[in-house]
């Protein structure tokens, strides 16, 4: 059964660059290609997972080994700590997390439009191009008035 469907998806693969290949086989390409987008998402929330574990333990770490009177000043009490523990967890998300998986995200949603826009209709696709510049333009434009 594996072999069977092994071969059929490397029929798919030979006649994409035919003038045979229909939209069928090139929907298929995408739909794994969105599969493995989820799971690369998937992935990279997990690595945000454990940095903010890896972050957190490291700290309590060298909390514990401090000596007794860095305890008695107020910047290192225990919800100083705590604060400190939970805000560097939130930047470690920003950096890793929900921004860079949007990023990713966004980049195969367009790659993947222009690629189903072209297939279909060329000359629709080549306006839709030149105007991504402006809609980039607008949406600068906005962020600036945004702040």
């Amino acid at each position: 059964m594996i072999f069977v469907e092994l071969n059929n998806f490397c029929g798919i693969l030979g006649n994409l660059g035919s003038a045979g290949a229909d939209f069928s086989d090139f929907s298929f390409l995408l739909s794994l290609g969105a599969v493995f987008l989820g799971f690369l998402l998937v992935l990279m929330m997990l690595v945000w997972c454990f940095l903010a574990c890896r972050r957190r333990s490291m700290c309590f770490e060298k909390v514990v080994y401090m000596e007794i009177s860095w305890s008695y000043e107020a910047e290192h009490s225990s919800g100083a700590i705590g604060a400190r523990l939970t805000t560097d967890a939130v930047a470690v998300r920003s950096l890793v997390g929900d921004a860079l998986a949007l990023l990713v995200q966004n980049i195969a949603t367009v790659v993947a439009g222009l690629v189903i826009a072209f297939k279909s209709n060329w000359e629709l696709a080549l306006l839709i191009l030149v105007l991504f510049p402006l809609m980039g333009i607008s949406g600068y434009i906005r962020w600036k008035s945004l702040k």
